[in-house]
């Protein structure tokens, strides 16, 4: 690295700093992964919601299906 290049370099970390873009990376960054992992985490929620949903119907359906059997069987004395 020659002594323009060494320069460029230092001017431009000079600017970043003055100009204050140094975080704007990093606070993007974090605004948009709790985006996508709220939206990810909501997600899986909703789809458990909906998998207790169906497995609470399916019980109630065999409960009322085992009822309405048991019921018509006669009992031994």
């Amino acid at each position: 690295m020659d002594l323009t290049q060494y320069r460029r370099t230092r001017r431009g970390v000079k600017r970043g700093i003055v100009r204050g873009e140094t975080g704007d990376a990093i606070v993007e960054f974090a605004l948009a992964s709790a985006l996508f992992f709220a939206t990810l985490f909501g997600i899986l929620e909703f789809g458990q919601a909906v998998w207790r949903y169906n497995m609470l119907a399916e019980l109630a359906q065999e409960g009322a299906r085992w009822a309405s059997v048991a019921a018509r069987r006669p009992r031994a004395p």
